[in-house]
């Protein structure tokens, strides 16, 4: 089941405008929420299961939070954090248990790029979270270059067209 609703913007909800809660046959419920240019802004996986699947997906949201989580540890639920520039680019994730992926853009790079090099993905940073054992690097980044004169088709003008990718781990 799915249902739609409206939201009042405030930073607490990533600005978001529309709610969409999805419910799968067992209970599993989650809760979408998007800004006035239809961008995910947070995506919040609920721990305790709506169990009582004849209701409408709304009252399920009611239980699925009263309900508790599936295993006593877990928090009521996990939340994933997406960030967007004026492009519609995405910039940042940020996943339940603290990692963080930040992505570069030309655009953030050099501000006067051609418009279809705006949207080229330069950089990808990778933080790790709070998990236990933590990661034995603190940052990793995955760097890209783009070919400007890609078979000279004049029209191309460095567009997708990766010609250069450094792995993170080198």
């Amino acid at each position: 089941d799915v249902a739609y609703g409206t939201e009042m913007p405030t930073a607490a909800n990533g600005h978001a405008v529309r709610r969409t809660l999805v419910c799968d046959r067992v209970g599993n419920l989650k809760e979408y929420l998007w800004d006035a240019r239809n961008r995910c802004t947070i995506l919040r996986e609920y721990t305790g299961r709506a169990t009582h699947p004849a209701l409408p997906v709304s009252k399920m949201s009611e239980l699925a939070i009263t309900t508790p989580p599936v295993r006593p540890t877990d928090p009521l639920f996990f939340e994933t954090r997406y960030s967007w520039n004026a492009e519609s680019l995405q910039t940042k994730i940020v996943y339940p248990n603290g990692n963080i992926v930040e992505k570069i853009y030309e655009i953030d790079l050099v501000s006067t790029a051609a418009q279809r090099m705006r949207g080229n993905l330069r950089v990808e940073r990778r933080r790790p979270g709070t998990h236990v054992p933590a990661g034995d690097q603190t940052v990793t980044e995955e760097q890209f270059e783009y070919d400007t004169g890609f078979g000279d088709c004049g029209s191309c003008g460095g567009f997708n067209f990766v010609k250069k990718h450094t792995d993170a781990r080198g």
